[in-house]
């Protein structure tokens, strides 16, 4: 039968004390050490565990402290931005009502020119600027948004300049188109030519001389038309023409209407095209009812049949 082995210790001390003296069985000695060691693992391990979590929490400390050093500066950005997204939705609004004014004078243009004219800006720009503002996160986003918006509104501003100064064309121009004497000077077309414009022999002065107009046979009582809008400058007596019209078209423009029988219109007062403004008749220097037309351009007479092209197609 075998022993156990066993592991003695002596203790020698320094004194005459007697020597003292252990055994241990080995078996018992091993696990003895293995506890410990496991004890000590385990003690290390608690420790590395609590100091990990220590740091952890030290750095969320200090993470705190440093959000909160950092609250002034947010809140004060905060503020920024609103202010910011304040100043963005009072320009999206008036952008919003440029776009609308632009539509409009697109539309006036277009009706007064007979044609459609497309928006050259959606306003789908425009919603989308206002819904990316409301996306705001830093002041970055702000200023960038803040630079489309200016870029935009100076593109509708530009747009809308432009639209108005070809409205205020347009307009200036149909003006002129109503303004600007065009066809037969007698309601119904009636009449006839008897002398046109140029150089003819004059049958009263019985000697050759320019005629500034054309002389138009008509019975009396014949309603003379004006030929373009305009204002009246002159009603009553004009030397030699008789009872006479002559209205100012602007743009340069006149017409007289002589050797009328009767007036219909005073000084001052506006007409339209195809208004009449007298009778015919055969008043002042005249051998038979008739009217003589002229047009005057600049100071100049021209030759009205120039300004009658429904008349010259049918000669």
């Amino acid at each position: 039968m075998s022993t156990k082995e066993k592991i003695t210790f002596k203790m020698i001390p320094h004194s005459e004390e007697r020597t003292l003296r252990y055994q241990i069985s080995k078996d018992i000695l091993e696990y003895i050490l293995i506890f410990t060691l496991i004890v000590l693992l385990t003690v290390a391990n608690g420790a590395l565990y609590y100091k990990y979590k220590y740091d952890a929490s030290l750095n969320k400390v200090k993470k705190l402290v440093a959000i909160k050093q950092k609250v002034p500066k947010l809140k004060e950005r905060n503020k920024y931005l609103k202010q910011k997204l304040a100043k963005l939705k009072t320009k999206q609004k008036s952008i919003k009502r440029e776009f609308k004014q632009v539509k409009e004078l697109n539309q006036d243009v277009g009706s007064m020119v007979g044609v459609s004219l497309d928006d050259t800006i959606d306003n789908k720009s425009v919603v989308a600027a206002y819904t990316s503002n409301q996306k705001l996160v830093d002041k970055g986003l702000a200023e960038e948004l803040t630079t489309k918006l200016q870029r935009l509104d100076k593109s509708l501003s530009q747009r809308k300049e432009n639209l108005s100064e070809l409205k205020e064309d347009t307009l200036t121009y149909l003006d002129y188109l109503e303004s600007k004497p065009q066809g037969w000077p007698i309601q119904g077309g009636r009449g006839r030519i008897t002398s046109e414009f140029g150089i003819r022999y004059h049958p009263i002065l019985e000697r050759r001389a320019m005629h500034e107009g054309i002389d138009i046979a008509i019975w009396y009582g014949t309603r003379l038309i004006a030929t373009g809008e305009g204002v009246v400058e002159h009603a009553g007596w004009y030397g030699g023409y008789g009872n006479a019209v002559i209205i100012d078209h602007g743009y340069g423009y006149k017409t007289l209407y002589t050797h009328a029988k009767r007036l219909l219109v005073s000084e001052g007062e506006r007409v339209e095209r195809g208004e009449a403004v007298a009778l015919s008749g055969s008043t002042g220097r005249s051998t038979g009812p008739h009217t003589h037309y002229e047009i005057i351009y600049n100071g100049k007479s021209v030759d009205p049949f120039d300004y009658m092209p429904d008349y010259m197609q049918r000669r």
